[in-house]
């Protein structure tokens, strides 16, 4: 793979993917192309290179970040600190105008880090676990800003792609760590998000879904178990580099090449409604006195079981039912 690390498609100028939200600002990747990039033109494509781009969660208004992150090289996707003076970002291996390329002519991704002064992004360093002989790239940021989430194609891997973390303290990054199994595959797993709330989410063509590549989640109290988010945010296409706001978790991202898109890739956003809250007491009807450890089962419409509850000491229970079910 070359870039972006994914599956390769003729992109088209208007191609948009990996939406970051970050206290309001949208960052994101797009070769959309800019009137001073008339030499900034991918072979492959015969389009501008990728660039990273920012708009506002309320405003239609977009433009290239500021600073030195933005090169000749293909740049993006992103992920910031959660006070947003730091990004980690990927790139070309493409640093100080030098360009290094493997035995085989072969230019990898690799992960950069870039600081925020004065408004421009700035002090651009590569990541030291980043590699002349294969690709790494699509880094994601815990809350706390202590694990640091990425996609490599490092040999030894489960798949064609992998994902893999490693620790972050004081400034300095421990040994990265393949997750493994439930989420690695003999597939690609790519795209990683980690949410505020632990739930990791990442995009994958090895476990069974809907199309190409699906987004998948391991929320934080079932951490053995994929779970594939189904429709409308999976297709028959590739869906991919899911996120959502880091505020109230209200707002969306996908990034998808279904039908009825402007270009191949495009940036969907959608609203994430909570889920119900189902609660009472299981009380005996003669004496309406509450019935303790009283086995209650959930079923939908279609006679299918949703749940399966127990009552406490006094008669209570409590559940979450998903919108969709």
């Amino acid at each position: 793979l070359h870039y972006p690390l994914r599956r390769q498609r003729q992109m088209c100028i208007r191609d948009s993917f990996g939406s970051f939200e970050n206290n309001g600002t949208v960052y994101f990747t797009s070769a959309r192309g800019t009137a001073d990039t008339k030499s900034k033109i991918y072979d492959w494509t015969g389009e501008p290179f990728l660039d990273i781009y920012k708009t506002s969660s309320e405003s239609s208004s977009v433009s290239p970040v500021s600073g030195d992150v933005n090169t000749v090289r293909h740049e993006g996707p992103v992920t910031l600190s959660a006070d947003g003076q730091t990004m980690y970002f990927t790139r070309n291996n493409y640093l100080k105008r030098d360009g290094k390329k493997d035995e085989e002519g072969v230019n990898h991704l690799k992960i950069y880090k870039a600081s925020l002064v004065n408004g421009e992004w700035t002090n651009v360093e590569e990541l030291p676990f980043s590699s002349n002989d294969y690709s790494v790239g699509h880094p994601s940021l815990s809350a706390d800003g202590k694990t640091l989430y990425f996609v490599s194609e490092a040999p030894g891997g489960m798949g064609g792609s992998d994902i893999y973390k490693v620790s972050l303290e004081n400034g300095t990054f421990g040994t990265p760590e393949n997750l493994g199994a439930p989420v690695n595959t003999p597939g690609n797993e790519v795209f990683p998000f980690i949410a505020e709330n632990g739930n990791f989410y990442f995009s994958s063509d090895g476990h069974k879904g809907y199309g190409l590549l699906d987004v998948f989640v391991i929320t934080a109290d079932a951490p053995s178990k994929v779970q594939n988010l189904g429709e409308p945010v999976n297709s028959s296409m590739d869906d991919f580099a899911f996120s959502h706001s880091g505020t109230d978790n209200t707002r969306g991202y996908v990034s998808s090449n279904r039908e009825g898109g402007q270009g191949n890739d495009d940036i969907y956003q959608l609203n994430i409604l909570a889920p119900l809250v189902l609660k009472g007491t299981v009380t005996d009807s003669i004496n309406n006195k509450p019935i303790a450890n009283a086995t209650l089962r959930l079923i939908d419409g279609n006679n299918f079981q949703i749940a399966v509850l127990e009552t406490d000491s006094l008669g209570n229970y409590q559940t979450e039912v998903a919108r969709d079910r």
